[in-house]
């Protein structure tokens, strides 16, 4: 997608181009306009509407609300949402928006639920042994809460899995994500360097891999137990 101010740089790099060309300090074998850094609107040349659309433009761009565009579309999609559950924008990663809020909300059930699936309880866990209509003992309670507990954490790990692989430059556990070899290492150095990070993301990945398959395959398991 064309981001509009380096569209209106290049209409004014191409409008331009033959006034005052300089060499440039970084790259002397590159000549560039110093217009090119200054805003469409700067221009005399621009007509007074152009101006003030930039800057309409500007004043909302650096806004805590954004664009207009942007505005308008965080309304539609909060009233998608509460219409009829999603957004468009949602369906354009749909695993990436389930990662963004289905540990939150998995954790709130855990915290806030009122209930046990009967399935966490075992025979010996019930007054009488056989009766599932029976009441469990209290001991008994706290073990079964525990069993389900666990497994509502390995289903939270496993959505959170699932966004750190998608993410994959794994920061939190190998630092800063190096973009670019630093002065002073020499090639071979940063050579080496990479292909460690590479094969620590790998061995992360593949762990993440295990934790999504055996949460999700609980979460399959246990789906119609999600509720309170």
């Amino acid at each position: 997608m064309w981001n509009s101010n380096i569209f209106s740089t290049i209409l004014v790099f191409l409008r331009l181009r033959k006034k005052g060309k300089e060499e440039s300090d970084l790259f002397p074998n590159i000549r560039y306009d110093l217009v090119m850094f200054r805003s469409l609107s700067d221009c005399e040349t621009d007509p007074w509407y152009r101006r003030v659309y930039w800057a309409i433009y500007r004043y909302f761009n650096h806004s805590p609300w954004g664009s207009p565009r942007r505005i308008y579309n965080e309304i539609k999609f909060i009233l998608q949402r509460a219409h009829r559950g999603w957004a468009d924008s949602d369906t354009w990663s749909l695993d990436g928006y389930l990662d963004s809020w289905m540990p939150a909300a998995l954790r709130h059930l855990k915290e806030h639920k009122h209930g046990i699936p009967s399935c966490m309880f075992m025979p010996e866990d019930l007054i009488v042994g056989g009766d599932w209509q029976g009441n469990p003992s209290d001991e008994a309670m706290v073990r079964a809460q525990a069993r389900w507990d666990a497994i509502m954490d390995k289903m939270i790990e496993a959505f959170e899995a699932s966004k750190r692989m998608s993410d994959g430059i794994y920061e939190a556990e190998l630092g800063d994500y190096p973009l670019g070899r630093p002065s002073g290492v020499s090639i071979d150095v940063w050579e080496a360097v990479k292909k460690s990070r590479f094969a620590a993301t790998r061995l992360l990945t593949e762990r993440d891999q295990k934790i999504f398959e055996a949460g999700m395959h609980l979460f399959v398991t246990h789906y119609h137990s999600l509720w309170d």
